[in-house]
């Protein structure tokens, strides 16, 4: 179970996906309700109305991944990679990211209540050499 960086811990999950590539796959409209994503490679996932709730991701990589209306409830997200990720009208409410990297990171709009957002991350850590879009 992944450690949460706001205290509280991770929601118990009922299935695992470990060491898979899951590189370009279309994630939309599919549903993943208490689901572990460990060292799964999720580079150029797209993902409209995709929805996972209550999911642990791992040592994840969502690099050039984008994901528009999709839904991450209470999910915890543990050393992961969101190198040139794109969120559009994203939800995140109560979900928590620990360790994880946010360089070019691009969000706009979407519910981020509850949550230890990486818009204040990506706020927390703006430079140049970064490259941390600026969140609005």
């Amino acid at each position: 179970m992944a450690e949460r960086g706001d205290g509280v811990p991770s929601r118990q999950t009922d299935h695992q996906v470990r060491n898979e590539d899951w590189d370009g796959r279309d994630l939309s409209g599919e549903t993943h309700p208490r689901m572990a994503f460990i060292d799964v490679d999720l580079t150029e996932t797209t993902g409209a109305g995709a929805a996972f709730t209550d999911c642990t991701f791992r040592n994840c990589r969502f690099n050039c991944s984008r994901h528009s209306d999709a839904a991450f409830t209470n999910c915890t997200f543990a050393n992961c990679d969101l190198f040139d990720v794109r969120f559009t009208a994203a939800k995140f409410v109560g979900s928590s990211f620990t360790r994880c990297s946010f360089n070019q990171l691009t969000v706009v709009g979407g519910d981020w209540s509850s949550s230890a957002s990486p818009k204040r991350t990506c706020a927390a850590l703006r430079s140049p050499e970064r490259g941390c879009a600026r969140p609005t």
